[in-house]
């Protein structure tokens, strides 16, 4: 059986089985995502500052003169068009085919490791009236010429779903960015800045660290009684628990950040809850898509808790940017 666009109109009018002619009149949506980057969102869809994907609901590839989109099998929900500023919502659902990946990782993992997070999400329509697309073959990309899209939703990444068959992305319109609270700076015991961001005036780049691991796992013994039947198990391995070869000391990467740059986890990326300098010991907040192997490689990023103590600005010598007020008295006090 032959699949159709999922919007297909015959000269006779609407239809969704009849043939398809030189007359005929189709539709297809084309998706537009952009990765933000350097811990800074996309502010408008003309600046393109991340890696961007290109997928459509077409039954062949279409290419125009700045990217081309792969088929994938993807569709959209509901969208609801209203006059005024108003947040509008829709979902993007994806189903898990090796052909939807984003950075070599399948669809699902980089949803898990928080890639999609605030990416930018733009939606359009394209219809074709073009005998072209009848006589080129399914496994080759179609030219779309100068044929101009109609853009119809436009948004960012609020929520995503990971599933089995198919994820779930829920996009939020870009109306939803005024929802800013104002003034921008308040009041806070903590530094309102965002790590590396322009206010912070610290660079990335020059405080992330290589590594190896050393041991996978770590053990531990829990006490008799504490959940588990008599004879309680003597060790229990988790892979969010690992040895490497840093040597910083203690607490400097805890709130930072890993990424795996070989093995199975490779470009993986996750949270870093705490860190000694004891067997470089780690542990992560959350595990990796794949266990690692002794000897993988990642680069590691510390963390900042926010504060003028050696977990914050004084571990990165700081404080002239530190932007806290942990010295304002609390309303008791201050009567």
């Amino acid at each position: 059986m032959k699949i159709l666009p999922p919007y297909f109109m015959g000269t006779d009018g609407p239809s969704g089985t009849g043939p398809m002619t030189a007359t005929s009149t189709y539709a297809v949506h084309l998706y537009t995502l952009c990765l933000q980057t350097g811990g800074k969102h996309v502010e408008q869809y003309t600046v393109w500052d991340g890696p961007r994907y290109g997928w459509t609901d077409c039954v062949r590839a279409i290419r125009n003169t700045t990217m081309t989109y792969s088929r994938v099998p993807i569709s959209r929900g509901t969208i609801r068009t209203a006059m005024g500023l108003e947040t509008t919502t829709t979902d993007v659902t994806i189903l898990n085919d090796p052909s939807a990946n984003v950075g070599g990782l399948p669809l699902y993992e980089a949803i898990r490791n928080g890639a999609l997070d605030a990416a930018y999400v733009r939606i359009e329509r394209v219809f074709f009236n073009d005998a072209e697309m009848l006589t080129t073959p399914e496994e080759e990309t179609y030219w779309m010429g100068e044929v101009a899209p109609i853009l119809i939703f436009e948004g960012y990444v609020s929520d995503s779903a990971p599933g089995l068959v198919s994820s779930v992305l829920t996009v939020k319109s870009s109306v939803e960015r005024l929802n800013t609270p104002i003034p921008k700076a308040l009041m806070s015991p903590t530094c309102i800045n965002q790590h590396w961001d322009s206010a912070c005036a610290l660079v990335r780049e020059g405080y992330v660290v290589s590594g190896h691991i050393t041991a996978v796992g770590e053990a531990n013994i829990p006490a008799n009684g504490g959940g588990y039947p008599a004879p309680a198990p003597a060790v229990m391995w988790e892979t969010t628990r690992f040895r490497t070869d840093l040597t910083a000391a203690d607490a400097y990467f805890s709130q930072g950040v890993l990424t795996m740059t070989s093995g199975a986890a490779s470009g993986a990326m996750v949270p870093v809850e705490s860190y000694t300098h004891l067997n470089g010991h780690l542990k992560l907040g959350i595990e990796l898509p794949a266990t690692p192997a002794i000897g993988d490689a990642f680069t590691i990023c510390p963390g900042c808790d926010r504060t003028m103590g050696p977990g914050g600005c004084a571990k990165f010598n700081n404080l002239p940017n530190f932007c806290g007020m942990p010295f304002v008295p609390l309303p008791v006090t201050a009567r």
